[in-house]
Protein backbone atom coordinates (compact mmCIF):
# COMPACT_ATOMS: atom_id res chain seq x y z
CA UNK A 1 0.00 0.00 0.00
CA UNK A 2 3.05 2.43 0.67
CA UNK A 3 4.31 1.70 -2.66
CA UNK A 4 1.40 2.71 -4.27
CA UNK A 5 0.97 6.11 -2.25
CA UNK A 6 4.71 6.85 -3.37
CA UNK A 7 4.11 5.64 -6.85
CA UNK A 8 0.89 7.84 -6.67
CA UNK A 9 2.59 11.08 -5.66
CA UNK A 10 5.63 10.57 -7.57
CA UNK A 11 3.46 10.33 -11.00
CA UNK A 12 1.53 13.60 -9.42
CA UNK A 13 4.96 15.42 -8.92
CA UNK A 14 6.14 14.49 -12.67
CA UNK A 15 3.35 14.95 -14.20
CA UNK A 16 3.12 18.59 -12.41
CA UNK A 17 6.49 19.41 -13.58
CA UNK A 18 5.89 18.33 -16.86
CA UNK A 19 2.61 20.38 -16.86
CA UNK A 20 4.64 23.77 -16.02
CA UNK A 21 7.13 23.18 -18.81
CA UNK A 22 4.84 22.63 -21.04
CA UNK A 23 3.21 25.84 -20.14
CA UNK A 24 6.20 27.73 -20.62
CA UNK A 25 6.89 26.02 -24.01
CA UNK A 26 3.65 27.04 -25.23
CA UNK A 27 3.70 30.39 -23.98
CA UNK A 28 7.24 30.55 -25.81
CA UNK A 29 6.36 29.11 -28.83
CA UNK A 30 2.80 30.77 -29.41
CA UNK A 31 5.18 34.25 -29.17
CA UNK A 32 7.80 33.29 -30.98
CA UNK A 33 6.03 31.36 -34.17
CA UNK A 34 3.73 34.36 -35.20
CA UNK A 35 6.87 36.85 -35.28
CA UNK A 36 9.04 37.43 -38.74
CA UNK A 37 11.69 38.49 -36.49
CA UNK A 38 12.20 36.53 -34.06
CA UNK A 39 11.94 33.39 -37.29
CA UNK A 40 14.25 35.16 -38.94
CA UNK A 41 16.84 35.66 -35.23
CA UNK A 42 16.37 31.64 -34.95
CA UNK A 43 16.90 30.68 -38.64
CA UNK A 44 20.27 32.71 -38.15
CA UNK A 45 20.83 30.49 -34.84
CA UNK A 46 20.03 27.44 -36.92
CA UNK A 47 16.93 26.83 -35.27
CA UNK A 48 13.06 27.04 -35.06
CA UNK A 49 10.63 28.33 -32.62
CA UNK A 50 9.26 24.39 -31.63
CA UNK A 51 12.79 23.24 -31.10
CA UNK A 52 13.97 26.23 -29.81
CA UNK A 53 11.17 27.00 -26.78
CA UNK A 54 11.37 22.84 -26.18
CA UNK A 55 14.91 23.61 -25.32
CA UNK A 56 14.17 27.00 -23.45
CA UNK A 57 11.61 25.30 -21.40
CA UNK A 58 13.59 22.18 -20.18
CA UNK A 59 16.53 24.29 -19.27
CA UNK A 60 14.50 27.02 -17.19
CA UNK A 61 12.30 23.43 -15.64
CA UNK A 62 15.79 22.15 -14.76
CA UNK A 63 15.80 25.45 -12.81
CA UNK A 64 13.71 24.40 -10.59
CA UNK A 65 9.88 25.91 -9.48
CA UNK A 66 11.05 29.28 -8.59
CA UNK A 67 12.76 29.71 -11.95
CA UNK A 68 10.10 28.28 -13.69
CA UNK A 69 7.42 30.74 -12.06
CA UNK A 70 9.18 33.61 -13.01
CA UNK A 71 10.23 32.79 -16.54
CA UNK A 72 5.96 32.00 -16.57
CA UNK A 73 5.40 35.32 -15.31
CA UNK A 74 7.00 37.37 -18.27
CA UNK A 75 6.25 34.88 -20.30
CA UNK A 76 2.54 35.88 -19.72
CA UNK A 77 2.94 39.25 -19.07
CA UNK A 78 4.71 39.62 -23.08
CA UNK A 79 1.47 37.70 -24.21
CA UNK A 80 -0.95 39.69 -22.75
CA UNK A 81 1.01 42.88 -23.61
CA UNK A 82 1.48 41.48 -27.20
CA UNK A 83 -2.11 40.89 -27.38
CA UNK A 84 -3.55 44.28 -26.41
CA UNK A 85 -1.12 45.76 -29.02
CA UNK A 86 -2.65 44.40 -31.61
CA UNK A 87 0.17 41.80 -33.46
CA UNK A 88 3.16 44.06 -32.16
CA UNK A 89 6.03 41.97 -32.70
CA UNK A 90 8.11 40.37 -29.50
CA UNK A 91 10.15 43.13 -29.54
CA UNK A 92 8.05 45.60 -29.32
CA UNK A 93 6.23 43.89 -25.80
CA UNK A 94 9.30 43.57 -24.39
CA UNK A 95 10.51 46.96 -24.97
CA UNK A 96 6.82 47.92 -23.15
CA UNK A 97 7.60 45.58 -20.16
CA UNK A 98 10.76 46.70 -19.76
CA UNK A 99 9.62 50.46 -19.83
CA UNK A 100 6.80 49.27 -17.58
CA UNK A 101 8.79 48.00 -14.95
CA UNK A 102 11.19 50.86 -15.44
CA UNK A 103 8.78 53.13 -14.13
CA UNK A 104 7.57 51.07 -11.21
CA UNK A 105 4.79 49.18 -12.24
CA UNK A 106 3.31 46.89 -9.36
CA UNK A 107 1.11 44.83 -11.71
CA UNK A 108 4.28 42.25 -12.08
CA UNK A 109 5.50 39.85 -9.96
CA UNK A 110 8.88 40.41 -11.34
CA UNK A 111 11.23 43.57 -11.27
CA UNK A 112 13.72 44.97 -14.14
CA UNK A 113 16.85 42.65 -13.42
CA UNK A 114 14.12 39.69 -13.29
CA UNK A 115 13.32 40.34 -16.79
CA UNK A 116 16.67 40.98 -17.80
CA UNK A 117 17.92 37.60 -16.40
CA UNK A 118 15.03 35.66 -18.71
CA UNK A 119 16.77 37.87 -21.61
CA UNK A 120 19.81 36.34 -20.51
CA UNK A 121 18.70 32.54 -20.92
CA UNK A 122 17.40 33.34 -23.97
CA UNK A 123 20.07 34.44 -24.73
CA UNK A 124 22.36 31.96 -24.11
CA UNK A 125 20.20 29.16 -26.04
CA UNK A 126 20.66 30.94 -29.24
CA UNK A 127 24.12 30.87 -28.53
CA UNK A 128 23.87 27.38 -27.68
CA UNK A 129 21.59 26.29 -31.35
CA UNK A 130 23.95 28.66 -32.94
CA UNK A 131 27.16 26.68 -31.55
CA UNK A 132 26.15 23.42 -31.81
CA UNK A 133 22.78 23.54 -34.13
CA UNK A 134 21.10 21.53 -30.94
CA UNK A 135 20.05 22.05 -26.93
CA UNK A 136 22.62 21.38 -24.53
CA UNK A 137 19.86 19.26 -22.47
Amino acid sequence: MKRIIVLAVSLAALTACGGKQAKLQGLCTGMLEGDPDATQELARSNSSPEPFCECYAKTVNAGGDTVVKLHTDVWSALSEIKQKSNGAGIEDAAEALENALRSGASEYDFDETAFEAVGEYLEDISEQFEENGTCAL
